[in-house]
């Protein structure tokens, strides 16, 4: 488990969602993982509370990018890289159950990768908006 979120809800259910990013590409827990993390936390709640443990529902988050300028030609495969690797590390470092991706973190992702020089964001076009259970991973990214 990498990251973990818990949510009470009154008077006694505790719901938690958590991630295993080191394990799965887009982090999100297989059932057989589930389960492990249920029966380990059965065991140890106060008998009060009702535990509830789920796999967050993954929103995949595509990326439209227009005008693409770098130092050279040459470089915009290395660009291209360091772009795709800027934006999972700003879903993995904001995102959470509901809570927005935020546009303005998607640009600034964009525009300190390595060698960025200029850039047209099209999509998203708006901040995405994550429901309690949700947890946005990386789709992918079009090039125009």
């Amino acid at each position: 488990m990498t990251r973990a979120w818990v949510r009470v809800i009154p008077p006694c259910q505790v719901r938690v969602l958590f991630t295993m990013d080191e394990s799965y590409p887009n982090g999100i827990p297989l059932p057989q993982d589930v389960a492990n993390v249920q029966a380990h936390l059965e065991s140890r709640r106060p008998v009060t509370a009702m535990v509830i443990v789920k796999a967050p529902n993954p929103v995949p988050v595509d990326f439209v990018i227009q005008s693409l300028v770098p130092e050279s030609n040459a470089a915009i495969p290395d660009v291209r890289s360091a772009i795709i690797a800027e934006l999972k590390d700003m879903i993995l470092r904001d995102g959470a159950p509901g809570l927005p991706l935020l546009v303005s973190h998607v640009r600034e992702a964009i525009s300190i990768a390595a060698g960025e020089w200029d850039h047209v964001p099209l999509s998203p076009a708006a901040n995405v908006m994550i429901g309690p259970e949700q947890l946005p991973v990386f789709g992918n990214v079009t090039w125009v």
